[in-house]
């Protein structure tokens, strides 16, 4: 199964069997930079956006978990269970398959021109699926990579900020920034379920040293906002500081970018 959620504005297909038809857009986000420190390519505006740790394998160990996620207070089990359809362990083969890549061959070539060590992607489900979106809730599909150098980490992130910012499909979204780079879009397509409701989808892609993460949510209209995928990233940008605990997953069978 080729991977699908890098890039999905651009790629018009997200993981979690979540369709979108993606549609033109005519806003764009400025290509010049200037000073705004949300502008796609500049430095983030947290108060530290300087600090480039060097993190080592396995990238899982950043992703977001169900235990970041906290529990619902209703019930005090855990407000969201991971998709396991959706979680994969990646290679430079692998990852290469994504349609960000002319070709597979061409993709896995670059990758590992990258450097890149390997990656993890996952999805978390909310309790009540689409009735607990309705009231709120929101689905979260992250993607993290590591690569052997800042460098080529930083390669990366703007390949992946180019292809969103050259597809013409969804909005650039300006916002307060996350790890060293960071850049935000935005995309309402579609509805949620059987609803009337519109579905809003935020996707954050950011560098931090020699990360790169990807994080998609998708909500109710009404109720998304662009800081809940800037936090969500934020909880990968702790991991990799070190200022919250990066546990390893447990393994899942099926876990493999084969």
């Amino acid at each position: 199964m080729v991977r699908r959620l890098a890039l999905a504005l651009c790629a018009c297909t997200l993981i979690a069997s979540i369709a979108v038809a993606c549609g033109d857009d005519d806003a764009a986000p400025p290509s010049d930079g200037g000073e705004n420190p949300a502008t796609p390519g500049k430095a983030s505006s947290t108060s530290d956006a300087r600090s480039e740790p060097m993190l080592t394998m396995p990238a899982s160990r950043f992703a977001i978990s169900v235990d970041d996620m906290g529990t619902d207070p209703s019930t005090g089990n855990a407000a969201y269970m991971t998709d396991l359809k959706a979680t994969y362990v990646l290679d430079a083969a692998s990852y290469g398959k994504t349609s960000i890549f002319p070709s597979p061959a061409e993709g896995e070539k670059t990758l590992k021109q990258w450097g890149y060590l390997g990656g993890y992607e996952t999805g978390l489900i909310p309790e009540g699926r689409d009735t607990a979106v309705l009231n709120g809730a929101f689905y979260v599909n992250v993607e993290v990579h590591l690569f052997s150098s800042v460098d080529g980490a930083k390669k990366a992130f703007d390949h992946f900020e180019s292809r969103l910012r050259d597809s013409g499909r969804g909005q650039f979204v300006p916002s307060q920034g996350v790890g060293s780079k960071s850049s935000t879009w935005t995309l309402t397509e579609g509805y949620v379920g059987t609803s009337t409701v519109g579905r809003v989808y935020h996707q954050t892609v950011f560098r931090r040293g020699n990360l790169v993460a990807v994080v998609l949510t998708s909500g109710a209209e009404g109720f998304m906002k662009v800081d809940t995928a800037r936090t969500m990233a934020g909880i990968i940008d702790q991991k990799a500081l070190g200022q919250k605990q990066a546990v390893e997953p447990t393994p899942i069978a099926k876990a493999s970018g084969q």
